[in-house]
């Protein structure tokens, strides 16, 4: 099947090079992480309340800095295939129940 004339790519929908997006991570991490350092001086330094919120950071911050640093950049990725706009005689069949013969 010969490829269709029409379809224009831009350089924009490209998605970023995987070294790139790696130290951007790496990066992010890394800050979470000095600021959840901090976190942990400062509930040895602070009185009071004020401790308790930083022991709290301390305790929460490696989790959100797991989500942020592994959340997926959307970016520049093609859209999933939308298949509802098709006739339905185009649209891929879907697969039935398996059924096995009796033994």
């Amino acid at each position: 099947m010969a490829p269709r004339r029409d379809e224009v790519h831009s350089i924009t929908s490209m998605t970023s090079p995987a070294t790139r997006e790696f130290e951007v991570r790496k990066w992010t991490y890394l800050i979470m992480m000095g600021i959840r350092a901090a976190a942990i001086v400062l509930a040895v330094l602070l009185p009071g309340a004020l401790r308790w919120v930083a022991i709290a950071a301390g305790i929460c911050l490696p989790y959100f800095a797991v989500v942020l640093v592994n959340a997926v950049h959307t970016k520049g990725m093609p859209a999933p295939p939308d298949f509802s706009q098709l006739p339905p005689d185009d649209r891929p069949p879907l697969p039935g129940p398996m059924v096995f013969p009796d033994r």
